[in-house]
């Protein structure tokens, strides 16, 4: 008979008033591996909801050994938390958040950790996600030249033309 025991730890960081939530950390206590930071588009999860787990989490962690990640930060675009599907209307540049990304990329254990874009092609035509995603990107350049920027793929995918895909679209497209 074999016994094994793992727990998943989750820890959230959120505004005051709940209706931000600017990363997400889950990690499996019993396991090895690399710690990552994955960058989305929008969070789901409250503070408030911090028990559940949405469609893209429960991917994440079904392939965490696979990716070879013990613990994965999840991280947004956008921190507002929305319960229905993401419009570009009304958007606005989401400046606290950018500046919590900035203030993980400055942290001195940022270099040995996995940083993942997955963001997908959702408003791929919006002015205001695509300034978010450049500020992100040029703040990495600018503290890692010469750092490495991945990305989740699936072998069946063309990487140029599925750049950054959205992790919920690789678990229910590409298992």
């Amino acid at each position: 008979m074999v016994y094994k025991e793992i727990k998943i730890k989750t820890e959230l960081v959120s505004s005051d008033d709940l209706q931000y939530t600017y990363s997400i950390t889950k990690t499996i206590e019993g396991i090895d591996g690399k710690d990552g930071i994955i960058i989305q588009i929008n969070p789901t999860i409250t503070a408030e909801q911090i028990t559940e787990l949405d469609n893209t989490t429960m991917h994440l962690l079904n392939h965490m050994q696979e990716i070879g990640f013990r613990s994965v930060q999840m991280i947004n675009l956008f921190s507002k938390v929305n319960k229905g599907k993401m419009s570009s209307k009304n958007l606005e540049l989401d400046i606290d958040n950018i500046k919590y990304i900035e203030s993980i990329m400055k942290d001195k254990s940022f270099k040995d950790k996995v940083f993942v874009v997955a963001w997908g092609a959702t408003m791929i035509n919006s002015k205001i996600c695509n300034e978010a995603k450049r500020q992100i990107i040029t703040m990495f350049r600018k503290y890692y030249k010469n750092g490495t920027i991945w990305q989740l793929r699936s072998s069946k995918l063309d990487v140029a033309r599925y750049p950054a895909v959205h992790v919920l679209y690789l678990g229910i497209r590409h298992k």
